[in-house]
């Protein structure tokens, strides 16, 4: 769409070419130069396998973002059992 080239679906297949997953993206836009979409959709190949993805408007998205160290740390909830 006037002149560029925006990755609307990708498919990945097994080495019979049976679908493992597709990727629909939509609502292309620039970010910092770069065409990122606003929507995704992830699909399996069975049922239920489906995963939506809003981006978020443009003022919220960006390249390359720099993230704290804190953003990588999770704790568990309590109560969990441990893994041995």
């Amino acid at each position: 769409r006037d002149g560029r080239l925006d990755v609307m679906s990708v498919a990945m297949t097994d080495a019979s070419g049976k679908p493992q997953l597709t990727v629909t993206n939509a609502d292309f836009l620039d970010v910092n130069g770069h065409r990122v979409p606003g929507k995704s959709r992830f699909q399996g190949p069975g049922d239920k396998q489906d995963l939506e993805i809003d981006w978020g408007d443009a003022q919220n998205r960006g390249i390359n973002v720099p993230l704290d160290a804190s953003k990588f740390q999770l704790a568990a909830p309590a109560g969990l059992p441990r893994c041995p």
